[in-house]
């Protein structure tokens, strides 16, 4: 499928251990994995085995890749800014040492990319890289302190063949403690999206001129998890939210946020057993 300049494309697994968050996720969501790349240390690729649709993937946590259980060190640019409480935003009420899942956005270069997102203030967390012929990534932490992807497809194949269907990626919420407004201007400048505010600015809806309907938000957090930095939120579509909370819960997760309503769906977030925050939406 065509994705746009700034359209999710992907999301990996960062964790240090690939085989128990396949265990777990794999049954929750009904995907299988199959291994690429060579040896142990490759990537885990998630698919639908009814149809074969590949919906993500899993790989080991790269070196450079400090993650939201300390501050890491950046290989260029700004620190993150601190929030005006004064308190750190290390996230760590969200995800916890081991694993964690990170959205990837499509960028037609990705060194033109780091480069634009370096003088609007981001930080670089991993150097550009090519990942055998099918795309090239940098990891990069934004302004207000959260880590995200930006992505070159190599391949043109490569990406999402399943959203907003079951066990598919389908929504990408952003959750910080400050104004919106900052937060948008970033990306906004970064990748082109229109950002709608909502409720006074609690809330602001992420389109993309070329994309048929939203495909996240920004959500200002004043709840138990204010004060922390910003987080990007990978969330999958299930038919029956209940019973894969449920079955979410009998194996090892955490809710971390309650249920949500909106006129549409239900939602909430949870961290899985080896540490990664994700939300599910569904009916």
């Amino acid at each position: 499928m065509p994705f746009p300049h700034g359209a999710p494309l992907w999301t990996d697994l960062h964790t240090s251990d690939p085989d128990a968050d396949l265990a777990f996720f794999a049954p929750l969501f009904g995907w299988e994995g199959r291994r690429l790349g060579s040896g142990q240390g490759g990537r885990l690729e998630l698919f639908r085995p009814e149809d074969g649709k590949v919906v993500g993937g899993i790989v080991p946590r790269h070196p450079d890749d400090g993650g939201r259980d300390t501050d890491g060190e950046l290989v260029q640019g700004l620190a993150p800014r601190h929030s005006d409480n004064g308190l750190d935003r290390s996230g760590a009420a969200h995800d916890a040492a081991g694993s964690r899942w990170l959205a990837s956005f499509r960028v037609p270069t990705c060194d033109a990319a780091v480069e634009k997102a370096l003088i609007l203030g981001a930080g670089l967390r991993v150097q550009a890289v090519d990942w055998e012929g099918s795309a090239r990534w940098a990891m990069l932490t934004d302004p207000t302190g959260a880590d995200f992807i930006v992505l070159q497809q190599l391949d043109p194949d490569f990406g999402f063949q399943a959203v907003d269907e079951v066990g598919a990626p389908c929504w990408f919420e952003y959750g910080y403690a400050g104004e919106l407004a900052e937060l948008a201007e970033f990306y906004e400048e970064l990748f082109e999206w229109k950002t709608t505010p909502v409720e006074e600015d609690r809330f602001r809806v992420l389109e993309i001129a070329d994309m048929p309907r939203a495909f996240g938000g920004f959500q200002r957090d004043d709840g138990p998890g204010a004060g922390y930095r910003g987080r990007w939120t990978v969330m999958f579509h299930t038919p029956d939210l209940d019973e894969t909370l449920s079955r979410a819960l009998d194996t090892g997760a955490e809710q971390i946020e309650g249920v949500w309503r909106s006129n549409d769906y239900r939602w909430c977030v949870l961290r899985s057993p080896q540490g990664a925050s994700f939300g599910i939406r569904g009916r």
